[in-house]
C-alpha cells in the first residue's frame, strides 16, 4: 500500500490523507492499478497509472483530462497530468456487465448521446496503429491477425469517440449512464464504438444489426461493418497478445486472444 499512500499524498491537499479509510483494490485494471477508498463519509476511486512517463505520456494524459470534463465521465477530484494518477468520485450503480442486457435501441440512444458530447480534434485514435504497437515483438502471431494488419482500415468518417466501450466501462447510475476509462478516446469512426459495444454486450447478429440501424443516420453497408469489425477484433487480439507477452496469462486474456483470432479468420474468409 506504499504506492497508494504516496499517490494519495500527491493528489490530496495537505492534512486530508490521514482521513482516508477503507482502501480496497478493485478488480481488473490491466493498464492501471485501481482502488476504492472513503474520506469523510464519501466514496472515491483512485487510479495509479502504470508505465513510463515522459512527454508522450504527459500529452496523452492532458488529452484524457479534456474528455474527463464531459458530464458522462466520472467527476474528477484530482488529476496528476504528469503521471496519470487520478481520484474520481465513486459512481453508484451496476456496470453494463452486471446489469440486465440493454435493448439495442437503448444502447443506440446511449451511443448517440455520448458521441454528441465528445469533442472532435483533441487527438486521433488509430486502432490499426495501436494493434501494430501492441503486437510488435510478439512471437507466433495468428495468421488472421497478420492478414488483418496487412489489410489495414480506413475510417469513412471521423468524430470524437471513446474507443473502449466494454460493458465494465459503462455504469448505470439510475437513469444516467456514466462512462469510465477515457485513455483511448480520440477521433475515430463512430462505427468502431458501436461494434465494440455490441461485441462486449454479446449481441448476436440480429441485435447488432438493430443497434447499428438505430444508431447510424444512414444504414452502413455490410462491407463497412465487416471492415470495422476486423479493425476492432485486431485491436482486441493485439492487446491480449501484448498482455500475454508481459506475463499476464489469466483466462480472460487467453480467451480474448483466442476468440478474436478465430472470429478474424471467419471474417477474412468472408463467412
Amino acid at each position: 500500500m506504499q504506492r497508494v499512500a504516496a499517490a494519495l499524498a500527491r493528489l490530496l491537499p495537505p492534512g486530508q490523507a490521514p482521513r482516508i479509510r477503507d482502501v480496497a483494490p478493485l478488480p481488473g485494471g490491466f493498464a492501471n492499478d485501481n482502488f476504492r477508498f472513503s474520506c469523510d463519509g464519501e466514496a472515491f476511486a483512485l487510479r495509479i497509472a502504470r508505465g513510463a512517463g515522459g512527454a508522450e505520456a504527459a500529452a496523452r494524459f492532458a488529452a484524457e483530462r479534456r474528455y474527463l470534463a464531459l458530464a458522462a465521465a466520472p467527476d474528477v477530484v484530482a488529476f496528476d497530468a504528469s503521471r496519470g494518477d487520478m481520484i474520481t468520485r465513486w459512481i453508484d450503480g451496476p456496470s453494463l456487465a452486471e446489469a440486465p442486457r440493454p435493448a439495442p435501441a437503448t444502447a443506440a440512444r446511449y451511443l448517440r448521446d455520448l458521441h454528441g458530447a465528445i469533442p472532435a480534434g483533441v487527438r486521433r485514435y488509430d486502432p490499426i496503429a495501436a494493434a501494430k504497437a501492441d503486437i510488435a515483438g510478439v512471437n507466433d502471431i495468428a495468421p488472421a491477425a497478420v492478414a488483418a494488419l496487412r489489410r489495414g482500415w480506413t475510417p469513412e468518417t471521423l468524430r470524437g469517440c471513446h474507443n473502449d466501450l466494454n460493458p465494465w466501462n459503462v455504469i448505470r447510475a439510475g437513469a444516467r449512464w456514466r462512462t469510465l476509462d477515457w485513455e483511448l478516446a480520440g477521433d475515430n469512426d463512430p462505427l468502431f464504438d458501436a461494434i465494440g459495444l455490441a461485441h462486449g454486450l454479446g449481441y448476436d447478429a440480429g441485435a447488432t444489426d438493430a443497434l447499428l440501424r438505430a444508431f447510424c443516420s444512414a444504414p452502413p453497408t455490410p462491407q463497412r461493418v465487416r471492415a470495422a469489425r476486423i479493425a476492432f477484433l485486431l485491436r482486441e487480439y493485439a492487446w491480449a497478445r501484448r498482455q500475454q507477452g508481459l506475463g499476464n496469462e489469466c483466462a480472460e486474456v487467453r480467451r480474448q486472444a483466442e476468440d478474436a483470432a478465430q472470429t478474424l479468420a471467419r471474417l477474412l474468409d468472408g463467412a
